[in-house]
């Protein structure tokens, strides 16, 4: 192994310890009530980049995703260290609208159960609007594919109402809907539908005409062309839709959100901004963030699993 390779394993813990040695070492000039809270959660995060050095010289694959991403994390350590230092340590940006991390973390500390609370409000939301604009975007995408006749009057409709903004419709949402849950799951549902059935009718329309004539040869009727051309065919495009739908209706989750609910990580948004608490606005930020991020992961993962035919898939 490179010299250098030691380096780039090292390089995540050495730029964590030079931050908390900052972090504990320079005066304040925010207050934060819980500022022990967050020191503990930085020696955790150093704890855990030694033992991945240390367990990266044993095995082979830790120590190929270490040198990789060493300078990556270290640069991360890097840039909050500097953040930290202009707004915590020194004030320079203006407060309390840029909280320093370390206030910021004083959310999880003071108001955790009501983050739980909203997490879990926002997910039955998201899952429901993704799952039912998931399923009408398919079938919407393949029927307008399939059938002329159909497509003919359907598709000026289409595509007039579908680039429309889902946040332009929280007002007709509110008053068709007979409850703010459902009012937000529409929102989501919006969102999602029109991405997944571009793609999903892209995917119909460029599958070979030859597919469905040797299909029709061996005596294939429609549901086997459906079943067994159509559905494996569009899938890498219907994928890609809802890979879009899905960056969608985390933007729109926050709107949705604020519509009349009591609860959810928009509403917690809300709240924040109405007391002036900017710090619980950035922890309900990275909140979605990171839920964004671990769900879009594990849809990968069932990408590639669902297309292994196409070899290699795409991870994040």
């Amino acid at each position: 192994m490179k010299v250098f390779d030691h380096v780039r394993m090292w390089m995540p813990a050495l730029g964590v310890a030079a931050y908390l040695v900052m972090l504990v070492g320079l005066p304040d000039v925010e207050v934060v009530v819980s500022k022990q809270f967050y020191t503990y959660v930085v020696i955790g995060a150093l704890a855990l980049f030694v033992v991945l050095a240390v367990l990266s010289y044993p095995i082979k694959r830790l120590r190929q995703a270490m040198v990789y991403r060493g300078p990556w994390w270290f640069g991360l350590v890097v840039l909050l260290g500097i953040y930290e230092v202009a707004t915590l340590k020194t004030g320079s940006l203006p407060l309390p609208f840029f909280p320093s991390a370390t206030k910021i973390s004083e959310t999880f500390m003071a108001d955790h159960q009501i983050l739980v609370e909203c997490i879990f409000a926002s997910l039955k939301v998201l899952f429901w609007g993704f799952l039912v604009g998931t399923v009408l975007g398919i079938i919407n995408g393949v029927v307008l594919g399939l059938f002329e006749k159909f497509r003919y009057w359907a598709d000026p409709i289409f595509r007039f109402i579908g680039p429309t903004p889902p946040a332009a419709l929280a007002p007709v949402a509110l008053i068709i809907a007979p409850s703010s849950f459902v009012a937000a799951v529409f929102l989501i549902v919006f969102s999602v539908w029109y991405p997944v059935t571009v793609q999903t009718l892209s995917g119909v329309t460029n599958l070979s005409k030859d597919y469905f004539e040797v299909a029709r040869t061996f005596g294939g009727d429609r549901l086997y062309q459906l079943r067994h051309i159509v559905l494996p065919g569009i899938l890498p495009t219907v994928f890609f839709g809802i890979y879009i739908g899905f960056c969608y209706s985390f933007m729109t989750l926050i709107v949705a959100d604020m519509m009349g609910s009591t609860s959810g990580l928009g509403w917690f948004i809300n709240w924040s901004l109405g007391w002036g608490a900017y710090y619980r606005l950035y922890a309900a930020l990275l909140i979605i963030a990171l839920m964004c991020f671990l769900l879009i992961g594990g849809l990968f993962k069932l990408r590639d699993r669902m297309l292994r035919w196409q070899g290699e898939g795409v991870s994040i």
